[in-house]
């Protein structure tokens, strides 16, 4: 028997790129075996590491968000890295209330990641699209497979992006690291991977 999905991905939620609405799609599947798990009783270390999870994977994906909009010259990007921060801020006062004063917020920050994914995803990522959509027609015709020109050739040109993030991939490049953590034998392999 097929268990039922409490939230469920919807094609009204694509933001038209590929690699980020699979990552939505696994932001859906990270709170459904959440919500399984408050269902039927989980106990706290198996909810701790979906938490953990969660955490986790939604820091690689506003990076990756992040890096898109940059390099879609999105005029919001500011504001959207914001709401970022602020989700984080947020998700970090649950954990800090589950540790020190030891109450289950299972369910509560379960609620708050569900009210805050949907609104983020059908709002704030919404308002990007165009501008994604616009750079993938004007700066490669080629489509979705286009993206993997934002990395390197050789060395980083790409005059779309600003000097900071210019910045960022150079010395990822020279680490062989991601901007914000994890290690990748090339640049390349993770924009294709993550953007």
């Amino acid at each position: 028997m097929k268990t039922k999905l409490y939230v469920e991905w919807k094609d009204s939620f694509s933001v038209k790129n590929a690699q980020i609405d699979s990552q939505h799609k696994k932001m859906f599947r990270l709170l459904n075996k959440l919500h399984d798990l408050l269902q039927k009783g989980g106990d706290v270390k198996r909810l701790g590491k979906i938490i953990v999870a969660v955490q986790q994977y939604a820091i690689l994906h506003f990076n990756c968000e992040e890096l898109l909009m940059s390099a879609c010259n999105y005029p919001q990007l500011n504001e959207h890295k914001k709401a970022h921060e602020e989700f984080t801020s947020r998700f970090n006062q649950f954990l800090k209330r589950a540790k020190t004063e030891n109450e289950d917020i299972s369910l509560e920050l379960f609620l708050f990641l569900k009210d805050w994914l949907l609104d983020h995803i059908t709002t704030e990522d919404k308002a990007y699209i165009p501008f994604v959509v616009a750079w993938k027609r004007d700066r490669h015709p080629v489509g979705q497979a286009g993206v993997n020109h934002l990395a390197w050739s050789g060395t980083m040109r790409n005059p779309k992006l600003s000097p900071k993030t210019q910045s960022r991939w150079r010395h990822a490049r020279r680490c062989k690291r991601h901007p914000v953590g994890g290690t990748f034998t090339s640049p390349r392999q993770l924009v294709a991977k993550y953007v």
